[in-house]
């Protein structure tokens, strides 16, 4: 069995990936660089807020407001990513 703490790096493994390969899988076939961002963008705050309503689910006080607080920061880390990506990806084809 699981521990929480590993289904929660699971989780956000998940979520880079899952992010990176729908918002690169998309730009590739439409070259739209705005749909391709936002289908990603939605894609990875549904994963996220899945995984913000389990972990607060989970634990109270400091614990989980560090592990909602870790899952914003890896949002916004991979949706930075992300835009970088599909912005170098851009580039290259045009």
């Amino acid at each position: 069995m699981l521990s929480n703490d590993v289904i929660y790096w699971l989780i956000i493994g998940a979520a880079f990936a899952l992010t990176a390969v729908i918002a690169l899988a998309v730009m590739k076939w439409t070259d739209k660089f705005a749909f391709a961002f936002g289908i990603s963008f939605l894609a990875n705050f549904v994963i996220f807020m899945i995984g913000s309503f389990w972990w607060n689910g989970l634990y109270a006080g400091v614990q989980r407001m560090f592990g909602l607080f870790g899952f914003w920061i890896a949002f916004v880390n991979i949706e930075v990513l992300v835009f970088f990506a599909l912005f170098i990806m851009k580039k290259k084809q045009s």
